[in-house]
């Protein structure tokens, strides 16, 4: 999204008649039949005059280390988000192992772990044999967590057990301070964030996480063997300090204490690196797979069963990873967790895990539990049970810098609260409080991205309480997310939730089905505020959402912000009129994008929106009820005449950029009085090319470009101007007209040095077709701006010039996303000619493989039908993706037999997704009669 949008602002009386003018009717789309969600979308995007390209929210800024590749795509394509939820939640609830749901977490946030070669594993029924194995896999574990922080001094980790966690840390107090005391400490606190980010990039997450994977696959398979031991033979005695009840075991090691507990009810005080406990209903009150801030590098803890407490006095005490990784698996009982900071799920620096298996379960924290993450994983799975998550703020499914937090609850009537307890000062003079909890990404503005934060909830009527950020939400570089896949559930916030992304963020609330409700102040219900998209998508159920203002499908600030309900009888109830159910305006030189849809169902509205029935009224934001009716013939909307009589250049000019329907006659007026006298309107058109405005923008281009040739040379010169603005239209106007006079200013201007004078140079230079520019568009696919790459890639493939094909080959792995399928539709576009080029980069790793993949599918050229298939032989196979990608280039090649052998292959392939793809490559063969 950028300056050159159209402007379109409607009253809504007259947006019903112009809706049959523009087709959104039953008959365009088949509405009377049910409409899908892409359907929906694309008939508001089409009233917007935009298409899903237009919704580029990522704007131009220096990457840092820990930005990741998702947030960019999402923020490039953000009506994906909902879709990339809703995908991520499913495959992390396939993934059957705890090592499978790291490495999928690992992932997400662009890391890559090694798996290593797995040791010797003994299978016993005897409690040393057991313990003598773990103790080598966290011997391993300990050595790769050491590597991951070989690049810190131990005065710098002495300043990461001691100060790192003060960077995301709220304070009671901070209401009875002074304005000179509150700045004096946000400096400090700004200073201590910068000092920890400086060492922190020198960490390695991937050996941090490869620890990861080798504990909690070996503390999986000690939890199958437990249930199987030989309890004969005598039991331990130690000290209350250490240990009360039942002892099987006990031994003193290198790395840390070691104990087994028998199935009677026991009592663990000590510090602990393993913790093995046959059942009963114990206490924990020393650390349950908890780090101890690094004390001990690797703690595990396996409950077989019982109603347990498991009390954390100090940060990284109960299945958390602080500094290193830490397990806590509970097979079984009504538990109850309590621990105030970095605890429950956490991972700070490091892995943490915590699973319940099953029963009603209470965790009951502070900050940063609960499925929180930074610079590493933390991840908490209740898999049964009516479960209760209380926690203060940063926790239950957070994603700080660097990280990934996640709770995946499998089933039960679940409660999520985040207590009011840490004011929030900055935004309300109201008592408001902090959350970020439940679901929510943060970064460190402005300085390092923020990670991903995600509650995956299977089933149940659930209720998620928060207060401001919350629900879905997030804020600088991150995401956001809430799936909720059943129940009739109720989420309740204040500001930023509730599917709401703020500050170049992606926020998305996912419920898929249930009769569900929705209550919230503002910036909630699918709002994006100042570059963030907000979704909310509740695919059924009689729904009710309540709000205030700037929800339910509205944008500020060059945000993006929808909401779609696919269908059932809903309530939307809002405060304010303006700033809900599809608002987006003009504002800060940009457009803000407003959504909403409704697809069915008999639905009430107030005060704003009516059943069965399309509205606007503001310049970027559109609302429609589904089915629009269709039995009402369309009525002709009356126009305004033109009044004959002499008009200044200026008038002509505002009538001709004018978008009102009922003015349509004068624009048309306008428009054709310009074009008809070139000698003057040509100079007035380029005087006021400077506009912010988009629609006069649009509307200066389209008349120059009728004008054509009378206007070149005024345009040329047009691009020695010294506002920005100015030279851009020019250009593109320019590469409308296609004259090649304009060849060499437009080479010069691939010179300055302001990426969008570039990147519109780019884009004129291809629509010429100038093969003099093919040597610097070529080199400008190494320029810094994303904007500037996509566009050189662009001209490449419209000049057609065969030696381009090396270089935009080597585009298919370039940072982002929005240059690198450019280059391979450029690639495209060559044919056969680039096959070769193609061919050979099947053998680089992705993504430039995916994209060799899909540009020799669409090619569609015979030669690479057994270079495809021969996939299947390398290493690289092993790469759902990969198998994905193949099977849909091989459904392009028809009347080749060993395509369709790997079809059928693929087709029973492990992954669900590759299993599609391979699928509905075979139906579009028997489509085509093959």
């Amino acid at each position: 999204m950028d300056i050159f949008f159209a402007e379109d602002i409607e009253e809504e009386d007259e947006m019903k008649e112009l809706a049959f003018a523009l087709g959104l009717v039953a008959g365009a789309f088949n509405f009377a039949e049910g409409i899908g969600k892409d359907e929906a979308i694309k008939a508001a995007l089409g009233y917007l005059k935009m298409d899903e390209d237009d919704l580029d929210l990522l704007p131009e800024a220096a990457e840092d280390p820990f930005r990741l590749r998702i947030v960019d795509h999402l923020l490039a394509h953000p009506l994906r988000s909902a879709r990339y939820a809703e995908g991520l939640a499913l495959s992390l609830a396939e993934e059957s192992s705890l090592r499978g749901k790291l490495e999928l977490m690992a992932s997400q946030l662009d890391l890559t772990p090694r798996a290593h070669a797995d040791l010797d594993t003994v299978t016993s029924r005897d409690i040393k044999a057991i313990v003598a194995e773990l103790k080598v896999k966290i011997s391993e574990a300990r050595k790769l967590f050491g590597e991951a922080l070989s690049g810190i001094s131990d005065g710098e980790m002495e300043f990461l057990r001691k100060e790192s966690s003060l960077i995301l840390k709220e304070d009671v107090r901070d209401k009875d301070k002074g304005l000179f005391e509150l700045e004096e400490e946000g400096r400090r606190a700004s200073k201590l964030a910068e000092d920890v980010f400086s060492i922190l990039e020198r960490v390695r997450r991937e050996k941090m996480l490869e620890a990861g994977l080798l504990v909690l696959e070996e503390i999986e398979r000690v939890a199958g063997e437990l249930g199987k031991v030989d309890l004969r033979g005598g039991g331990v005695e130690l000290s209350p300090e250490v240990a009360s009840g039942e002892v099987l075991y006990y031994e003193r090691t290198p790395l840390g204490d070691v104990i087994v507990g028998g199935p009677g009810s026991n009592v663990y005080r000590g510090k602990f690196a393993v913790i093995m406990d046959l059942g009963g209903d114990d206490q924990y009150l020393g650390n349950a797979g908890g780090t101890l801030r690094g004390e001990l590098p690797v703690s595990v803890c396996v409950d077989l069963g019982g109603d347990d407490l498991y009390l954390g006095h100090e940060e990284g005490t109960v299945g958390s990873g602080f500094l290193g990784v830490g397990v806590l698996m509970d097979l079984g009982g009504d538990d109850v967790y309590r621990a105030g900071f970095r605890n429950l799920g956490s991972g700070w620096i490091g892995v943490g895990f915590l699973v319940d298996e099953e029963g009603d379960d209470r965790y009951l924290g502070d900050t940063f539990v609960q499925g929180a993450g930074f610079m590493g994983v933390g991840f908490l799975g209740d898999y049964g049970g009516n479960d209760l998550y209380l926690a203060s703020a940063y926790s239950q499914g957070f994603g700080f810098v660097g990280g990934f937090g996640c709770i995946e609850d499998g089933e039960g009537n679940d409660f999520y609260l985040a207590s009011s307890k840490y004011l929030d000062l900055f935004r309300s003079d109201l008592p408001r409080y902090i959350s970020m909890c439940q679901g929510v990404g943060l970064g460190y503005r402005p300085h390092r991205s923020g990670g991903i934060g995600l509650i995956s909830e299977l089933s149940g009527n659930d209720t998620y309480i928060a207060d401001v950020f919350g629900q879905g939400a997030s804020y600088w570089y991150s995401l956001g997310c809430i799936v909720d896949r059943c129940g009739s559930d109720t989420y309740k916030a204040y500001d930023y939730g509730q599917g709401a992304g703020v500050h170049i963020s992606v926020g998305t609330l996912v419920d898929l089905s249930g009769d569900d409700y929705y209550v919230s102040k503002g910036v909630s219900q699918g709002e994006g505020h100042d570059l963030g998209a907000g979704y909310l998508l509740d695919e059924s159920g009689d729904d009710m959402y309540a709000a205030s203002d700037l929800s339910q499908g509205a944008a500020s600030h060059h945000g993006l912000g929808v909401l779609l309900d696919g269908g059932g009888d809903d309530g939307y109830l809002s405060k304010d009129r303006e700033t809900t159910k599809g608002h987006g305006r003009f504002s800060y030189g940009f457009g803000s994008v407003g959504i909403f849809l409704d697809l069915g169902g008999e639905d009430f509205y107030s005060p704003k929106g009516k059943d069965r029935s399309f509205w606007t009224g503001t310049t970027y934001g559109v609302g429609i009820d589904f089915p629009y009716p269709s039995r009402r013939p369309p009525r002709k909307p009356e126009r305004v005449e033109v009044e004959e009589r002499e008009y200044t250049l200026e008038e002509l000019f505002t009538m001709a950029k004018c978008g009102y329907p009922k003015f349509s006659k004068l624009a048309e007026y306008g428009r054709r009085k310009l074009i008809s006298n070139p000698e003057e309107s040509v100079p007035y058109l380029v005087s006021v090319m400077g506009t912010e405005q988009a629609r006069a923008r649009h509307c200066i281009k389209d008349i120059l470009k009728e004008i054509g040739t009378p206007a070149v040379k005024p345009l040329i010169r047009a691009l020695r101007s010294k506002d920005p603005l100015v030279v851009t239209l020019a250009a593109r106007t320019l590469g409308e007209i296609g004259d090649m006079r304009a060849e060499r200013p437009l080479l010069e201007l691939l010179r300055s040095h302001e990426w969008r004078v570039v990147s519109s140079a780019a884009t004129a230079l291809g629509k010429l077709g100038s093969t003099k520019a093919v040597d610097d568009l070529i080199a400008l696919l190494g320029h810094e701006s994303r904007f500037v790459r996509k566009s050189a890639a662009v001209a490449l493939g419209r000049i057609g010039d065969p030696k381009a094909i090396p270089a935009l080959v080597k585009a298919l792995s370039d940072s982002s996303y929005a240059v690198r399928y450019p280059a391979k539709d450029a690639l495209v576009k060559f044919g056969g000619k680039a096959v070769p080029k193609l061919l050979e980069t099947l053998r680089s790793p992705p993504p430039s493989l995916y994209l060799a993949v899909q540009a020799l599918g669409e090619i569609g050229d015979g030669r690479a039908v057994g270079p495809l298939v021969g996939l299947s032989e390398a290493e690289s196979w092993e790469d759902p993706k990969l198998r994905a990608f193949v099977a849909e280039a091989l459904a392009r090649f028809p009347r080749s037999r060993d395509a369709r052998e790997m079809l059928k292959e693929l087709s029973d392939d492990e992954d669900w997704f590759v299993r599609q793809r391979a699928r509905l490559g075979l139906r579009k063969l028997e489509l085509e009669g093959i």
